[in-house]
């Protein structure tokens, strides 16, 4: 079981995080990661083939999310001026993408409140192939802003929290979701975490080693022996869209799979 010191040392590391960024506007080059930015009329022709008549690139809606997770993504609008996103996905990452597509099909199906499924593509699956790459294409879901450090001391977003993840586990037990590769390890992962800080940037270790000693004594001995579900595994508020007093939509499903819960 989490003691109380391991939960108040992890609520402690995450307000300092959240409460020290600086979150700077995107704008259209910041959605992509530089290594491909596709043409309006590559953009346009991949939507209509998803069969949505997108008429106008909306590189001026910033989204929210990780950009590092795609190629490129942007918002389009239709002739209803509909929103969606479109993005374009590295070729080594299309399996991957598949299967998250997949396993938010299986929610969303079994009516799991804040999903949001990619379209289906032209041949069935979710991801479209044309000469300029592999898209992916979802609706647009617009949301409130988050203030910081605010909304880390308002509970109702910890409600809302709760809700989503026993609902989450209670549908996702009645599905037939795989795992889609090897146990991944938060333990192992933040070992990781602190030995490239040691190698990268000595000077900063001295701030987090005392966390990461009390995780280490406190919360890692008993991690990977939890009982295993399906879970989100990048479960924040920063990847959730929220509403005046819901969550809208949960986003950045890159680390889901079988996990500890």
């Amino acid at each position: 079981m989490l003691c109380k010191a391991a939960y108040k040392t992890t609520i402690e590391i995450y307000i300092f995080l959240h409460s020290h960024l600086v979150v700077l506007p995107m704008t259209k080059v910041q959605q992509g990661t530089g290594e491909y930015l596709p043409r309006k009329e590559d953009c346009l022709a991949a939507a209509r083939k998803f069969g949505i008549y997108a008429k106008k690139i909306r590189g001026d809606i910033p989204l929210v999310g990780s950009p590092e997770r795609s190629a490129f993504r942007t918002a389009v609008q239709n002739e209803k001026n509909e929103l969606y996103i479109l993005e374009s996905v590295f070729v080594h990452g299309i399996q991957r993408k598949e299967q998250i597509a997949c396993s938010l099909d299986l929610l969303a199906n079994h009516q799991l409140q804040g999903i949001v499924p990619y379209l289906p593509s032209p041949d069935g699956g979710h991801l479209l192939h044309d000469e300029h790459g592999y898209w992916l294409m979802s609706a647009y879901v617009p949301g409130e802003p988050l203030k910081r450090p605010d909304y880390a001391f308002e509970r109702w977003r910890g409600r809302a929290f709760a809700d989503f993840l026993l609902s989450l586990k209670k549908k996702a037990a009645l599905l037939s979701i795989k795992s889609n590769g090897p146990f991944f390890s938060i333990a192992s992962y933040a070992t990781h975490i602190m030995e490239d800080l040691k190698q990268n940037d000595p000077e900063f270790l001295p701030w987090f080693l005392p966390f990461f000693q009390q995780l280490e004594t406190s919360f890692f001995p008993g991690h990977d022996v939890l009982p295993r579900w399906f879970c989100h595994g990048d479960f924040h508020p920063m990847n959730m869209i929220w509403g005046k007093d819901t969550i809208k939509a949960v986003i950045d499903w890159e680390f889901s799979g079988i996990k500890p819960e």
